[in-house]
């Protein structure tokens, strides 16, 4: 990683610890997939990271709130930052519930935290 860092330094200026962190983390997903699919060889399932992509419609959702968020910067921005910063925080709001309500786990994961928190309120 250092001397990656070093050589795209010299190359391309500053951009170069920038590059140089993408491939870093890069290689490392690399070697946890590696090890994944080792840890997981004698298993059933046939690839066990394909749970890790998202389904059609939240990916979908995501290409939307980007566009959407691509738009209002080009066309909103320079006339008013704050109305293009309301509209990245409220579609921010939109994708974290929409990712929160379709991932049961996430959600009893949540729902559990906040009866717990309402439940030391009540004590107190």
């Amino acid at each position: 990683y250092l001397g990656l860092t070093w050589v795209l330094t010299l190359a391309v200026g500053p951009v170069g610890i920038v590059l140089a962190n993408a491939a870093n983390i890069g290689i490392r997903i690399g070697i946890s997939v590696g090890i994944i699919n080792q840890t997981f060889q004698e298993c059933r399932l046939e690839r066990p990271q394909r749970g890790l992509y998202p389904d059609n419609d939240i990916l979908f959702l995501l290409l939307s709130t980007g566009t959407c968020l691509q738009l209002s910067e080009i066309y909103l921005y320079f006339w008013h930052p704050a109305i293009h910063f309301g509209i990245g925080a409220l579609l921010f709001v939109i994708v974290t519930l929409a990712v929160v309500l379709k991932e049961e786990f996430i959600f009893i994961f949540v729902l559990e935290n906040v009866r717990r928190l309402i439940g030391k309120e009540k004590k107190d």
